[in-house]
């Protein structure tokens, strides 16, 4: 019988467990996924301020500064008064004001331009260049 979590006491960062109502340990043991890959930790990493479950701490640490901090976002476009989280996605948003023209990367092969430099490999992949030679 595999254990499934039934609740999260925000208390003492404890899980209860109940048995689910089939036995697969035919299927996999307590270490595997359902892949039948082995698992790092059986640890779940709990919200102490919500139901949310991870299995990473970073992820628990992330969601919680960006969820439940009360910190406000540190950036605000002064064009359309959108709130961004740091100065770095200001700076890209701030592109969007501008005329695509004045974009700062371009696709070496049709010439359009882009954001950031991450944008190019993803338009590679349209059907824009399906058929072109890289």
């Amino acid at each position: 019988m595999i254990p499934f979590p039934e609740c999260v006491d925000s208390s003492t960062m404890t899980l209860t467990y109940t048995e689910a109502a089939f036995n697969t340990s035919q299927l996999f043991d307590g270490n595997t996924n359902h892949q039948g890959k082995r698992r790092k930790s059986n640890e779940i990493n709990a919200c102490p301020y919500c139901t949310a479950c991870f299995k990473n701490p970073k992820a628990l640490e992330r969601h919680i500064s960006c969820c439940h901090s009360g910190k406000k976002k540190s950036a605000e476009c002064p064009v359309c008064f959108k709130h961004l989280r740091s100065k770095c996605s200001l700076q890209k948003h701030m592109l969007t004001h501008e005329p695509r023209s004045e974009w700062p990367f371009q696709c070496p092969l049709c010439f359009r331009r882009f954001q950031g430099r991450g944008d190019i490999p993803r338009h590679f992949k349209t059907t824009a260049h399906k058929y072109d030679p890289r």
